[in-house]
């Protein structure tokens, strides 16, 4: 599967540009242009935002965040988060921040729409509609698909900056199988795949398999201007 995601789930770079912001170290004097942050992500926005407010002193109730800025030399933290003030360079950098992570949440709960309204119209076997709002012709003997949805909980997909992943893994005493959603950016991809041998098989069958064939079958979409896609379905192994 790894060929397969490194063909069509192309690592995003959000460092070519020398101009992308790293941090908020200068926050207070420049003001943020749209070109620093164009091709960050939702956590990298939040960064952002949590490290302007750290330079401040800002308080944070988060462990981890309050973990990770008490570490730095230069984190001193307010008395009160209301006695802190921001100068007119920071407030507009907030907004400009804040505006950027409404975007990008609105889009990926637009996206998880889409991939919840894929699966509904699915389930129902809505031939017409899944052509119509997905460009997807479900062949009546085409059974995978619905079987990788009914294993998929899109409820509890997990980002990770660009990425978001729900994948979960079977074992029937004869082979291991595996379903997930992997989502890349604009790319969305529904996913089975045959792992291997089970355990409970391993050095233990009175007739031993030489081997089972490790196979991936894998159905991209695209995600665009609010509308999920189908592009094409690709198969390794």
């Amino acid at each position: 599967m790894k060929n397969i995601l490194s063909i069509f789930f192309a690592t995003m770079c959000i460092g070519s540009s020398a101009q992308t912001l790293k941090d908020c170290a200068t926050c207070s004097t420049n003001t943020i242009s749209n070109d620093q942050i164009q091709n960050l992500s939702l956590d990298e926005i939040q960064f952002l935002t949590n490290d302007l407010f750290a330079r401040k002193g800002y308080v944070f109730h988060d462990s981890n965040i309050d973990a990770y800025y008490s570490n730095t030399d230069w984190y001193k933290p307010a008395k009160s988060n209301e006695s802190i003030q921001y100068n007119d360079i920071e407030n507009q950098n907030i907004r400009l921040l804040l505006s950027k992570n409404k975007e990008l949440k609105e889009q990926r709960e637009k996206m998880v729409e889409e991939l919840k309204k894929f699966k509904a119209l699915l389930k129902a076997n809505d031939k017409q509609q899944l052509k119509n709002q997905f460009s997807y012709n479900l062949d009546g003997a085409d059974d995978l698909i619905k079987t990788i949805v009914d294993e998929v909980y899109i409820g509890d997909l997990h980002w990770l900056r660009n990425d978001g992943l729900y994948s979960i893994t079977k074992d029937n005493g004869d082979i291991i199988k595996s379903y997930s959603l992997r989502v890349n950016g604009n790319k969305a991809i529904f996913e089975f795949g045959i792992k291997g041998i089970s355990e409970v098989g391993q050095g233990k069958s009175i007739y031993p398999r030489e081997y089972v064939t490790e196979t991936t079958h894998a159905y991209l979409f695209d995600f665009k201007n609010g509308k999920l896609t189908f592009d094409k379905v690709v198969t390794a192994g």
